[in-house]
Formats: structure tokens, sequence, C-alpha cells
């Protein structure tokens, strides 16, 4: 068996509740497909539905019956709830059910057992995927049975043929008999739709069928009926047949066969159209083709990802780019190939994507063929089933590996010009003047104490937090800079910072950009925080006023101390200066001692001693005031002696705080300050330094301080260093004054100073800006590079023809790097052998020109580097390659040099350039600047191909747009036409019958009335009137008058039938039903039966003024063309001029509307071999906007539901391309149009041409 054990699944959804006491209900699931429903209810064999998993979700009454069950208890089981032996089963019935869904057929013989306990023996037949996820199993019971009587004959037919009459298609019992003979029992009336042969003519001959199933289709119908009988198999096959209407239709056919005992075999089936679902598939077949010759012929790499994360489908560009067959990817997991520090990003992308979600600009590194990584740019989109839910990820991907690795090389540059600025302490600013956008570096907000998000980007933020102080000297600086009065940009100012402090900083700058005006539009800098430095000159200066005031100010004590009494005896400044008061007494000596700070007292009792012995002591000490605060004097002490005996100690304090504490600020600042200190004298030597010397040069203080610093100084800048001196010693200050000096190992360092004069010494700080010169260097070269780089970029980028680029990327190469020559050529691996083309070229005039080819093996190892994209150099006086050395000799070049260009697409060119002087080898700088055109010129080759493909796939659009348009106007326009001219011909045959009796009779009654006439005239002369009743009847009819008007009214009869006969000759000449061949015609005729047509528009209506048609008729022979067509084109060109004239009528005041006449101009002529005909109104005329539209599909100017756009394209379409003719207009608003038609007399039978099929084209 083949029904699976998995039933208990959710069915609500496909299965509808049968409702309480109604008969069988239909499927929801079959409700589009009726015919089926119908045959699946009425069925006499059991059929039952399953799902995928071999659940019941459906059966019809015959199965309820055979399982004594009803159709809402046998949904949800499954056959294996009906077996009598499944545990032999549960072995392998999943195997045999997925089987089963592989191979879409099985048929077989089976026990079942009711819910009642009693066994059927069935015989089934099962056909999966019969609806989508739905599949057929049809049981039939063949357990012998008691004899029943069966329903009546009648009854049966009865029920067959109401069957047969409610669905499409045919229902039919079809035999073989073992002698081959073929027949039809029966088959129903539905066999006349899908076949056109009547079902009696089948029973007759049953070849009938099979004479119009296609010839091509025929033999494998015979042979799907010949593998059925001899298998027993359900037969199913879909082929064509041609209807004998002349119309094609595929049709489906199902049959169950059965064989008797004597050898026959009888199919019961039912036969369908299948024509709109077939041509569907067709369509989504073609459509699918297309889809995959799209992904097959893209640049980039489309793939399909399953679930499980392995590739289920990659586009042949795989190969082109990546080096695998496409045989070595599918089933193999993608992450095979990640870069796996990349490996995270792409799980998580495809994840994203199997949660319904899309994933653009994805990059990541890819394993090629050649085992290397490349940067690959994908997007990623679901694709879901008919549910909605994602089964697996579709990619387009694409090949970015050299524009990542120019990204990375300049974010690596980048970040080493940051580390450096950042090294020296130093940010960037560029400031757009055309935005007015100022961009900072992270050292901005970190120098202000903001955030990033705090700031405007503007120069705002620099103007509002100037200090008021240097608003006009920080503007001053700006100007003169603006004006040319300075080279560069230089200004030091105070900024105020979020906490509300002030910093200073020094920003310098340039510009970098101007427009063709010389306006500055690019200004860029750098700044950085001097505040250390401000505040260091600051102090200086402070120290420097308080030690020459501490000198003016200075007040000094004196004290005495008796040996013999140890009384101590101050003076009143010495009671100042210990915090005491005068009218207090002198401490004893031990009192005294407690006034000197613990830290001194030892120092202070030793020079005591020292000073008992007679030798003088010149000290300082600290001191502890009676409130606690300590002072520093400075005490002097000797001995007083009379006659060899020491009466006593005495000496002098001097208040010495102020000095001490500049001292200890002094030497605080000259241990703790960064910038180089320095105090000399001007004679040029060394008096004190601070550490940071040291760390500068390298030399120890002892080594520096009294040697003279000219030493040291670079011998290039002796000269400058003593003219400052000199200033220093007219007691001028010194500031920004820059010299080198040579450090312990021999280098030198740029040092700046600042310098003030003070008494015989200089008082000096200075900084190390070797690094920030440096610094500005790297920065001015880059800036350089970077300039010519976009200039080159500009270049090379100015168009988006190949040709173009290539010629401007070679000009601006020899421009900007003073080459004598440079060419750029394509390797071109078609040819045999290879060669390397040259296409162009740009050199001095002294050099022959390098435009050709070259074969690839003549030089060998310049074209080995261009195929590995590495750069060659070559100088004639070292190379050792021996053919492009004499190349570059016959050229008369010294220095060559090659670039590779690997573009995208796979494409390998280069340049090559070459210096007649070897005296300007190839630069390090020029190098990268030469790789990086390199880089830009390959991005401009790929977009110049993009753009040049995306012109074509426009085009193709376009025309296959304008195709569409045509085709639809085509189609409506004959299928209009083909209606009117069925109802024109129709009328005027209705009419011309009744009318060519009328007119035919009119004769005959004209000469029986004038018989009539003369024989009462006869009459009247031989007999009189004298009788009263015939004088009576007379006088009554008025007999005279009678006798006059009698012909009179039958000419006048005869007149209207004429005009009838000429108004339907008009009709049916303007329907042409009769003459649609190519063939000569009268054009005159033509246009008067459409004049005739269109008279009642022509003579005026609601009182409106007629509009005069006035004719130049040339002699013109007869034309071959299609005549029906071209009444259709006088007919809208005619219509067109009316419409016009009688809109310009309507825009005038109602007063005056009469006044407008109409006119209608016509005029044929026989000019060159050409015919034609011209159609002028005065109208109201068209702009030329609205003139060059006219012939467009669907443009119209009329209110919409009176035009429909399709009149004069469709007759452009006639003009052009059925007759080969021209059709021109020319207008004038407010003065009218004139339509000129012109057609070329050919003969009336064309070459290669069909005109029924033109017919039908339009």
């Amino acid at each position: 068996m083949l029904f699976s054990r998995k039933v208990r699944c959710d069915l609500e959804s496909a299965v509808s509740v049968e409702p309480k006491g109604s008969a069988i209900a239909s499927p929801s699931f079959l409700d589009g497909d009726r015919p089926f429903a119908a045959l699946f209810n009425a069925s006499l064999d059991a059929m039952l539905l399953a799902d995928d998993n071999g659940g019941y979700i459906d059966a019809n009454p015959a199965a309820c019956k055979l399982l004594g069950l009803k159709r809402g208890q046998i949904i949800g089981r499954c056959i294996r709830d009906f077996l009598t032996d499944t545990a032999s089963l549960d072995a392998d019935i999943e195997q045999r059910w997925r089987r089963f869904l592989q191979q879409g057929q099985e048929q077989g013989r089976v026990s079942l057992v009711r819910v009642d306990g009693e066994v059927r023996d069935v015989d089934y037949t099962a056909t999966a995927h019969l609806l989508p996820h739905l599949h057929l199993v049809i049981l039939r019971d063949i357990t012998p049975a008691p004899q029943a009587l069966p329903p009546s004959l009648p009854q049966a037919q009865y029920r067959l043929e109401q069957i047969a009459h409610n669905i499409p298609g045919a229902i039919y019992q079809f035999c073989l008999e073992a002698d081959g003979t073929m027949y039809f029992p029966y088959i129903s009336e539905g066999v006349q739709d899908i076949y056109g042969v009547s079902p009696d003519r089948v029973q007759e001959n049953c070849y009938s069928i099979f004479e119009v199933v296609h010839p091509e289709d025929l033999p494998r119908v015979n042979q799907s009926i010949q593998v059925s009988a001899e298998q027993l198999t359900p037969w199913s096959c879909e082929y064509r047949v041609n209807h004998p209407n002349g119309s094609q239709l595929w049709l489906l056919g199902q049959a169950t066969p059965q064989r008797d005992g004597e050898g026959r075999t009888t199919w019961y089936g039912y036969i369908r159209d299948i024509t709109d679902k077939k041509v569907s598939q067709l369509t989504l077949q073609a459509s699918e083709n297309k889809f995959r010759n799209v992904i097959e012929n893209i640049n980039d790499m489309v793939f399909i990802i399953d679930g499980d994360g392995t590739f289920n489908y990659v586009s042949p560009t795989f190969k082109t780019v990546m080096g695998y067959e496409l045989t070595d990817l599918p089933n193999q997991p993608f992450a095979k190939f990640i870069h796996p520090d990349d490996l995270d990003r792409c799980v998580t992308a495809f994840n994203a994507t199997l949660d319904g979600q899309k994933v653009g600009g994805l990059e990541y590194r890819v394993l090629h063929q050649d085992q290397n990584y490349y940067w690959h740019r994908a997007n990623l989109s679901p694709l879901q089933d008919q549910y909605g839910t994602p089964l697996c990820c579709l990619g387009i991907a694409s090949y970015m590996d050299d524009r990542k690795e120019a990204e990375l090389a300049l974010q690596e540059s980048k970040a080493k010009l940051d580390f450096v600025l950042q090294a020296v302490g130093e940010g960037t600013w560029e400031w757009n003047l055309q935005t007015n956008v100022v961009s900072y570096s992270a050292e901005w907000p970190k120098l202000l104490g903001c955030r990033s998000e705090d700031l405007t980007n503007t120069l705002e933020d620099w103007d509002t937090r100037l200090h008021p102080d240097d608003r006009l000297r920080a503007y001053a600086d700006m100007s003169c800079y603006m004006q040319g009065e300075s080279q560069s940009y230089e200004s030091e100012h105070r900024l105020r910072c979020n906490d509300g402090s002030y910093k200073w900083i020094l920003s310098r700058g340039q510009v970098i950009e101007r427009d063709e005006a010389g306006n500055p539009i690019r200004f860029i800098g750098l700044f950085n925080d001097i505040s250390e430095r401000k505040a260091n000159e600051t102090i200086l200066a402070e120290l420097t006023a308080r030690l020459q005031q501490a000198q003016d100010v200075a007040r000094i004590g004196y004290w005495s101390f008796d040996l013999l009494t140890e009384k101590i005896t101050w003076s009143e400044t010495v009671f100042e200066i210990f915090g005491m008061s005068p009218e207090d007494s002198e401490p004893t000596f031990s009192e005294h001692l407690e006034q000197i700070h613990p830290d001194y007292r030892d120092e202070f009792q030793k020079r005591l001693t020292e000073a008992s012995f007679g030798k003088p002591q010149n000290f300082d000490i600290a001191i502890v005031l009676p409130q606690g605060d300590i002072r520093y004097v400075n005490s002097r002490v000797q001995l007083e002696s009379q006659d060899g005996q020491v009466l006593r100690m005495f000496g002098t304090v001097m208040d010495i705080s102020d000095r001490k504490l500049a001292e200890l600020e002094l030497e605080r600042f000259f241990t703790v300050g960064l910038d180089l200190l320095c105090i000399a004298d001007l004679d040029g030597n060394f008096r004190r330094l601070n550490r940071a010397w040291e760390t500068t040069l390298g030399y120890g203080l002892n080594e520096l301080e009294g040697q003279p610093f000219l030493g040291f100084v670079h011998p290039d800048d002796v000269a400058p260093t003593l003219a400052a001196i000199s200033d220093l010693g007219n007691f001028s200050d010194v500031n920004r004054f820059v010299n080198r000096y040579r450090d312990k190992q021999g280098n030198y360092h740029s040092i700046e100073w600042l310098a003030a004069p003070h008494g015989d010494l200089i008082y000096a700080a200075a900084r190390d800006i070797t690094a920030r010169l440096e610094t500005e260097a790297t920065l001015q070269a880059l800036v350089s590079r970077t300039q010519l780089l976009n200039a080159i970029s500009d270049e090379i980028r100015n168009s988006l023809d190949l040709n173009t680029i290539l010629q401007n990327a070679v000009n601006a190469i020899a421009a900007e790097l003073e080459v004598d020559i440079c060419t750029f050529g394509w390797y071109n691996p078609q040819s045999t052998p290879p060669i390397w083309q040259v296409v162009n070229e740009r050199k001095d005039a002294s050099i022959p020109s390098w435009l050709g080819s070259y074969p690839w093996e003549e030089f060998p190892t310049l074209f080995e580097h261009i195929l590995d994209d590495c750069l060659y150099t070559l100088d004639v006086n070292t190379s050792q390659d021996e053919a492009l050395t004499k190349f570059c000799q016959d050229a008369g070049i010294k220095l060559y040099l090659a670039l590779p260009v690997h573009t995208g697409s796979g494409q390998i060119g280069g340049f090559e350039m070459g210096r007649i002087d070897s005296d300007r080898p190839w630069g390090t700088d020029e190098i990268d600047l030469l790789k990086n055109i390199a880089n830009q010129v390959a991005i401009a080759i790929q977009q110049a191909q993009l753009y040049t493909e995306s012109q074509q796939k426009t085009q193709e659009l376009e025309q296959a747009y304008r195709d569409l348009q045509e085709t639809q106007v085509q189609l409506i326009q004959a299928e209009k036409m083909s209606s009117l001219g069925q109802l024109v011909g129709g009328v005027a045959h209705e009419i011309n019958n009744p009318v060519s009796f009328i007119y035919g009779n009119l004769t005959h009654i004209a000469d029986y009335t004038q018989d009539l006439l003369q024989l009462v005239d006869v009459y009247q002369q031989n007999y009189g009137t004298s009788e009263p009743a015939i004088a009576d009847c007379i006088a009554e009819i008025d007999l005279d008058f009678i006798i006059d008007d009698c012909p009179k009214t039958i000419n006048s009869m005869k007149l209207g039938a004429e005009r009838i006969r000429d108004i339907v000759k008009s009709l049916r000449t303007f329907s042409r039903l009769d003459e649609s061949d190519f063939k000569a015609v009268n054009l005159h005729d033509n246009l008067e039966s459409t004049l005739l047509i269109l008279q009642n528009r022509l003579n005026g209506r609601g009182g409106t003024p007629a509009i005069q048609v006035f004719k130049d008729y040339g002699d013109l022979p007869k034309i071959a063309c299609y005549s029906g067509l071209l009444n259709q084109v006088f007919m809208n060109i005619l219509i067109n001029g009316i419409d016009a004239i009688e809109e310009k009528r309507n825009r005038l005041p109602v007063e005056t509307q009469s006044d407008c006449q109409g006119s209608l101009r016509l005029r044929t002529r026989l000019e060159n071999g050409m015919v034609s005909i011209s159609i002028q109104d005065n109208g109201t005329g068209m702009s030329p906007e609205v003139r060059s539209k006219i012939f467009n599909p669907f443009f119209t100017t009329k209110p919409i539901g009176t035009g429909t756009g399709m009149g004069l394209s469709t007759s452009y379409q006639i003009v052009t391309q059925n007759h080969k003719g021209h059709l021109y207009c020319t207008s004038e608003v407010g003065q009218g149009s004139v339509f000129v038609i012109q057609l070329p007399q050919v003969p009336e039978k064309r070459p290669s041409r069909d005109g029924g099929k033109a017919l039908n084209r339009v």
C-alpha cells in the first residue's frame, strides 16, 4: 500500500464541515473546478482525496458507503485505519508513500475492514498531485455479494445523461477488443464542443475522434493508450485537437482501464478542455526562459541558498568571477566559502531572509578558485511559497574587491594621518564656504568639553565662543589671509568651553579649492590647545614682575642673642615677620626654637652652632606663625666680639616668603613643564634648563647648563639666532622664532621660541615643533596629491563614452606627471596569437607614435606583469629586459613605466608612459598616484560599460513598449473596424433590397400612371363630364391637380430612391467588405463616399452654418491599395477636421457663432511617382507640442468619452506600414491644420505582401 500513517494534521483550513441534514457538500478546494466536483460526487466508485501526509480531507458518497462512515468521520483518517493487518505495513508504509509521491501513480488490490467489522476486497488506483498538494484514490468494491436487483436502466441512463449534460467536456466508455477493434459504447454530448464531432458519429466510427487529433500528438496518444492497455494503468494524456471551426484546443483525457475474461479492455473516463491552463503554462514557461536568459547574461552573480544553508542554484557568472565550475557549488554550504571574520555577519543576514526580511548592501570576503579571498557585495531576498512562508534565500552579488581595497587603503591612510595628528596633540577642521558647513575632528569637542551632537557644524560654533577681547584680532587674521596679505592663515585666540572657562588655541589653515572666479570654496586647517604655553608665558611674566617688586619693597629686621644671658632682642620688623605684636616680649630661645618649622629646626641649630665658632651663616628657613601660617625668612648670622671676647650673636631676618614661593613655583614650573624652559645670559650661555631638554635633545642638564647654546644650533641657523639675540639685547621680545638644535645622536630638531630679556638674563619658553612641521608637510603633500587626484578624476569622469574617458585619462596623466608620452592599450586574448592593442596616445612631437598592435610574445616580461596586475618600471641604463629596452631606445625613452588596469568585467588594459630624461626617476608619490588613477579608470570604465548596457536595455524596453502600444491599437482597431464593417455591410444589404424593389417598380408605376391619365383624358374627350356624379367626383378630388402633380410626385420618389441607392453604395464603398485585397481603386470615389457619409455633419446641425467643401481633384489613375483601410484614414482625418471647426465655432460668443464659416479643402495630385492627398481645415489648429504627439497611441485632446486617441495613430500605421507611404501634418493655432497623405504608385499585386495579413494587423 502507499498511504502514510501521518494523518494527524490541521485540516480545519482545508475541509468544510458538512451542514446538518444536507446532502454531500462540495469540497471547498474543488469550488474552482466544478466539472471535477460534479464527477467526484456522482462517481459510482469510491473516491478519496488525501493531503501530502496521506490524511483524508474529502470523500465522495460512494466512499462513505464503502467504508460505512459519514464524510465528517472519514476526514482526518488514513488508509491504515481500515487495513486488516497494520503491523506488517508499519515498517515500509512511509517509504512506499514517498515513492508513490515521486512516481505519480500506483494501483493494486487490498482488503479493508469497515467500522462494523465487515471486510471488503477492493481494487485501488491512486494518482498523485491531481491538484496542488492533493492526491486522488479510487476504490472499487470487488467483494462477492448477494445478487440484488440493479436500478432500472432508464433511471441509470437518465442520471448519467444529467451528469454529462451539466459538466463541460465529455465522459465516455471506450472498448478495445483483443483483436484490436476499437469503439465507443457511450460518449456524452460534450464531445461536440471539444471535438466538433457528434456523439452518434463517434459511436458509428471511433476514428472520427482520432482524425482531429493534432498530427504531432497522435502517435503519443496511441502509445499512451497501448501502454495503459498492456499494463492496466490509468490513462492520462494531454494533447491538441484541430477543431473543425479552425481553432486549436488542448485537451486532458483521463480514464481507468478494466479487462474482462474475454480479453476486452474497457476504459471509463473524462475528457476536458484545458486550453486556458495550457496557454498559461506555456506563457509561464516562456517567462521563466526569459528570466533565466536575463540571469545568465547579467554581470552580477545570482544564487539560491536552501534553508539548510547549501547552494541550490548558481548563475554562470560564478564561473567567470570566482573560477569554480557550476557543478562545484550546488549542495555545498555557503559558509564553506566565507572568510571566517565575515561568517557571523553573513549567517545573520541569511537567517534574516528566512524570517522574511530583505538584506541589502552586505559586504563580505569569498574564497575563489585561486584560494584567495576577494570582497563581494550582495542583496538578499526571501523566496516564499504560496502561503507566504520563506523557503530559501535569493541573492544577487557583485565583485567589488578593487573598490574595497581602495576604500581600505584610503581608510588606512586617513587613520595614519589621524594618528600623527593625535600624537602631536593637534586636530583638523574643514570649512565649506559655499554651504557654511564646518567639519571638525574628534579633538574639537574634547577641546570644548562638549558632545559632537551639541555642535551645529557651522561657523557659529567658532564665532559664538570667541573671547570678546580676541574677536577683532581673530577676524583680522582671517581677513589678512583671505586678501592675500599672508601665505597662510594663523591665529591665536581664546574660545569659551562648555564649563564657561576659556582656552587658548592656535589655528592654522589654507584654502585648497577655489571656483573659476578664484573665490575660496574649501578651507582646511589644524588647531591645537596652547593654553598651557600661554599660562607658562603668563607665569613667567608674573614671576619676573613679582621678583622685581620683592626686591623693591623688601624689609629686613635684625636681632641679637646674648650668649651669657640668652636674652633675645628683636626689632619691630622681626616681630611683624614672626606675626607678633611689638608689645609682646621677645621669646626665649626654646620658645623661638618652637617658632621654627619642624623640618628646619635641625638645620637652624646646626647653622647657629657653626656661627658660634665664628663662621658667618646665610641660610633660609621656614617659620610657623601663631595662627599656623608658614613663612620663609632669610637669616644671616655672625658673632660680635670685643677684645677677643664673644659678646653676642646677631643677625638679620628678611621675609622671603614671596620670593620663596616664587622660587618654589618656578622650580615646580621647571620640573613639571612639558615645554622647553630656559634661562640664558646675553653672552649666549645656558644658565638653567628644565628636564624637558633632556627628553628632547638627549643630553643631561649638566652637559647643557653653562654651555654656549650656539654650539648646538644648525650652522645655517646661527646668523638668524645671533640676530634674535641682538634684538633681546635691545630689550625687544622675540616671538615665534624657529631654529634647529642638534641632539646627542646628531639629528636636528626644529625649536620654536618665545623669549623676553630681563636684566642680564633671557627668559625663554620653547617647543619642539619637528613633528608638527613634518605633519604639516605630510598634510600639505596629502592635500596636493588629493587635489591632483581629484583633478585627474574629474577629467576622467567628464564623460561616459569609453574612448573619451581613456583619452582624458591619458591627457591628464601626461600633463600632471609631466611625462613625454602616455598611451593606453587593451589586451586582446581572442587574437591568434594574443596582441596588445594601443588605442589612445598623447606624446611629444619628437617621439614616434606607439599606436597599433604588438604581438604578446615580443615583450613577455612586460605582459606577464600586466596579466599579474603588477606595476612594471624600466631604466634603459640598468634594465635586463632586452626587448623592451631596445623598443624604448628606438623611441628615445630613458625611463619607462607600465600601469595595469583590470576592470570588474575581466578586461585587461593598461597605461604606458615614458620620459626622455633619466634624471627624474619614478617617485613613490607618483606611483601611489598612478595606482589611485588606475582604480579610478577601472571604475570609470565599468561605469561607461554599465551606462552603455543600460542605454541598450532602455532602447530595447522603449521599442518593446512602442511595439506593445502599436499591437494594442491594432487589435482594438481591428476588432472595432471588423464590427463596424459587418454592421455597415448588413445595413447596406438590408436597405438595398427594398430600395431596389421600390426603384425598379417606380418606372412601371410612372408608365401605369401615364396610361391611366391618358385613359381619363380619352374618356373625357369621348364621353365628357356631364354626369353629375362624375363631375362631383372630379371636383372633389381636384382631378386637374392630380394630373399635374402625379408625375412630379413619382419623379420625387424616384429621386429619393436614387438618393438611398447612392448612400448604400457609399456605405459599401466605405466598408469595402468585398474589397479587402490589395487592388487598384479610384481614390476620388473613396473620398466622395466618405464625404457622403459625413454629409449630415457637413450640412450643419441646430441652425449652425454648413461646412463648405472645396475639391481640387487632379488627374489620378487607379491606385493599388487597401481601399477599406484608406477609407478609414479619410474618415478619421475628415472627422477631426469637422470637430476642430465646430470647436473653434463653439469658442466664439453665441451671437457671432453663425458668422464662423467652416471649410474643408481636398486636393489630389500625382507628383514624382507619389499620389498626394491633402485635406485642409480652418479649425482651431494645434500647438507644436500637441502636433508632435498626435500620432502617438492613445493621445487625444478631446474630453473624456469623446475621443480614444487611436484614430490618427491607426491612420499613421495604415499609411506608413500597410502602404509604405507618408503622413504629414502642418498646423497653426487659430488657423487650422493640413494633413498630407503620400502613397507610392505600385503594381496591383505587391511582391512579398499578403494583403489579408496586412488587414488583420490593422
